[in-house]
């Protein structure tokens, strides 16, 4: 967790220090507060962030979000920022309904946009185990095992068969 937020960080103050927002003279640099350890799909987290204007303070802004992004799906999911009551700390309420590799970022209103990197999201049990993929293959592997079971009797029917046959009687 704590290595992630140094990276963020990091990425933040080489992106401002090097960047065209910061020449502008009108930047900020977000730092993440509070977030999950890890994330689970189809979960709800709560993420606490703080703009801060030119790295040092707290920044109110009208229109803040969390944006999240994944290969599989098209657009970006947006969760808006709510006041915490102290100077530009937000917190987001975040579901990511799919597993994987999910790119973020942090919207901060005029500031502009601040990327924070990728999360991993793990699945959980009501999204590793359910949908339309599922059902096939649990119709497949019943009719796996019925086929085994009627090969299996008609293989035990032929194998008595042989050993009464009228051959072995007479």
């Amino acid at each position: 967790m704590m290595r992630r937020l140094r990276v963020v960080l990091v990425s933040a103050v080489i992106t401002f220090t090097f960047g065209g927002t910061a020449l502008a003279g009108g930047w900020a640099l977000t730092v993440v507060n509070d977030a999950p350890g890890a994330f689970e799909a189809g979960a709800e987290h709560e993420i606490t962030y703080t703009i801060l204007q030119h790295g040092r303070s707290g920044a109110d802004v009208d229109d803040t979000s969390l944006n999240f992004s994944h290969p599989n799906l098209k657009g970006t999911l947006r969760f808006p920022g709510e006041p915490t009551g102290n100077p530009g700390e937000y917190v987001a309420t975040v579901i990511l309904p799919e597993a994987g590799s999910w790119s973020w970022e942090v919207n901060q209103g005029w500031f502009g946009v601040q990327e924070l990197g990728s999360v991993d999201v793990l699945a959980t049990a009501s999204t590793s185990g359910s949908g339309p993929g599922d059902l096939a293959r649990y119709v497949l592997l019943l009719g796996t095992a019925m086929a085994a079971f009627v090969f299996a009797t008609q293989a035990r029917q032929r194998k008595q068969e042989a050993l009464i046959s009228p051959q072995s009687v007479a």
